[in-house]
């Protein structure tokens, strides 16, 4: 699969957003635009979304994309954090949809901070052409993302909850202790599988690599959230989604029913499924079935709401 660039002007530059589109986008079928997550975390781990675009899926067009500070596109080691915004990763998503030509009839796919990005944008342009959302591991505001993973790492041991604050409070978060602390809490809470796929792996490579855009946004990780999201809510904005909305999220997931919820009460046309063998990434935990309920809702947008485990 060959990759694209769409150019993406911003004042007096013009920056590039590389993006992939599996299946043919003139099929006439409804396309799936699929937002990352991170912020800044590549593509590449988001692609068991790719499966989508086979026949035995509905045959959509599916477009995958690196946000700008990451992977192939413009990356953004030089620009001010008052520069890395929410607004701007809208405008770089309304930029690429109408590059692509996609205006009229198209679904959105969010997972994590690409939930915020969806909703931010639907309220920001009020698509008419919207004709499903899909939330996957998102949270309706920050703080609550916060409350919620002080409520997960409350469940595990003192002198392991000990040696992270220590950590944090000297400044020491390189070490190796703590990053073997914060593997062995996303194992846990993040994808929960004995071997992480190799695209999982090389997303989060160069994120590590490059983690401008993670910086500016949340901070060093999301135990010290320093950034600009720290107390970013979409509540306020929920009403703005005018399409049956399909919220997903593990029992495990970092983004638990706590930070959910909202999402669920606060669109008028929202089913909400949880995976109860999965944490933050269900697409790769539990593929079959995740692939087939995402289906199942992209085809039939007669859903009345509801929830289930």
């Amino acid at each position: 699969m060959s990759t694209d660039i769409a150019p993406f002007k911003v004042g007096s530059e013009t920056f590039k957003t590389s993006y992939k589109v599996f299946g043919d986008l003139k099929s006439g079928t409804r396309p799936l635009v699929v937002l990352n997550g991170g912020p800044g975390l590549p593509h590449l781990y988001m692609l068991p979304h790719a499966d989508l675009h086979q026949e035995r899926h509905g045959g959509r067009p599916v477009i995958l994309y690196d946000q700008l500070g990451c992977g192939d596109s413009t990356r953004l080691r030089d620009k001010p954090g008052d520069f890395i915004t929410p607004a701007l990763f809208v405008a770089e998503l309304d930029n690429l949809l109408r590059h692509l030509g996609i205006t009229r009839d198209f679904d959105l796919l969010g997972q994590s901070w690409g939930v915020t990005l969806a909703v931010e944008y639907i309220a920001a342009h009020h698509p008419a052409g919207l004709k499903h959302l899909v939330l996957t591991s998102g949270p309706a505001s920050y703080p609550l993302w916060r409350e919620a993973l002080a409520g997960l790492l409350a469940q595990w041991p003192r002198d392991f909850q000990d040696m992270l604050g220590r950590h944090e409070r000297d400044g020491t978060t390189d070490a190796p202790e703590y990053q073997e602390g914060l593997m062995q809490f996303y194992r846990k809470h993040i994808l929960n599988l004995e071997v992480w796929p190799p695209e999982t792996l090389k997303s989060m490579a160069q994120m590590g690599e490059d983690p401008t855009v993670y910086r500016a946004m949340l901070g060093v990780n999301e135990f010290n959230m320093t950034g600009t999201l720290k107390d970013w809510s979409i509540i306020p904005k929920l009403g703005a989604v005018p399409c049956p909305t399909l919220i997903i999220n593990g029992a495990d997931d970092e983004a638990a029913d706590s930070c959910v919820a909202p999402l669920f009460y606060g669109i008028k046309r929202a089913r909400w499924v949880t995976f109860g063998s999965s944490s933050h990434m269900a697409f790769w935990e539990e593929p079959g079935k995740y692939l087939q309920i995402v289906t199942d809702f992209l085809i039939d947008s007669g859903m009345d709401g509801g929830a289930e485990a």
